[in-house]
């Protein structure tokens, strides 16, 4: 089983500073007050204004607004005073700063009204987060999207193609083309077991890990000590893994 990742607990964003070498991770609830969304919502762009106004379900565009508010909030954190917050978008969406002269990456992913944040200087990154409940049709996925040597995960359980899901997306997601790369080309399935991995022949080292997440006591006696399981995997640019420092933003 791959490293399940232990997040501080903060109510504040200003933390030890982020240097070379190492990914600062933040997991969020998106779970926001009316309050806040109004004040998020007044921060997004014209790009950001156009796709959540695509979003018919509200809370899709509420947990939207929710993750593009605490991008900004984190981004004028690890910015210099001098920095303007102006991002700007590749082809396939994927944002980044503009006139960025300390080469702050980023990179952002949610589910199930969590996000997970990953912020690194001078390394590009993709993180991808899938929850372990999550049910579909895996098998048309995997017969349309996985490689030939992939197809054998149509007879293992969620978790194991959960694994190679996350890694899927998150590789697509740092290379800037999310699922508009041939997919079915792109072996992820080496290694499954393991926490760390460097992809052949490419300037890419993948992290997987597991986040653990209370389950809300709201539905009940039965789920107080109960905990959801999250699957994730982060890519970052280079030969080596990266140090994580991770954080969760709380409001107690």
């Amino acid at each position: 089983m791959f490293d399940q990742l232990i997040f501080q607990k903060t109510s504040s964003i200003d933390v030890e500073p982020l240097l070379h070498g190492q990914v600062h991770l933040w997991w969020v609830s998106l779970a926001i007050t009316d309050q806040q969304q109004h004040a998020f919502h007044a921060l997004l762009s014209e790009h950001q204004q156009k796709k959540l106004q695509r979003l018919a379900d509200a809370e899709k565009r509420r947990f939207y607004i929710a993750g593009r508010g605490y991008l900004r909030q984190f981004l004028e954190h690890y910015c210099s005073a001098e920095q303007a917050i102006e991002l700007q978008f590749g082809e396939h969406g994927k944002p980044s700063l503009k006139n960025n002269e300390q080469q702050l990456c980023f990179n952002y992913t949610d589910t199930c009204g969590y996000g997970l944040f990953a912020f690194s200087l001078a390394s590009q990154l993709g993180i991808d987060v899938e929850s372990s409940h999550r049910s579909g049709k895996f098998d048309r996925v995997i017969q349309r999207r996985f490689s030939p040597e992939e197809q054998y995960l149509r007879d293992h359980n969620v978790e194991q193609f959960l694994r190679c899901w996350t890694r899927k997306e998150a590789y697509g997601k740092a290379i800037g083309a999310g699922l508009n790369y041939p997919l079915r080309e792109h072996v992820m399935c080496v290694d499954l077991s393991q926490s760390e991995f460097k992809l052949k022949n490419q300037n890419w080292y993948g992290q997987q890990f597991s986040i653990q997440q209370p389950v809300c006591e709201a539905y009940g006696d039965v789920a107080k000590n109960a905990k959801e399981n999250y699957i994730a995997c982060l890519f970052s640019e280079g030969e080596n893994a990266k140090t994580l420092k991770t954080f969760c933003l709380s409001e107690n």
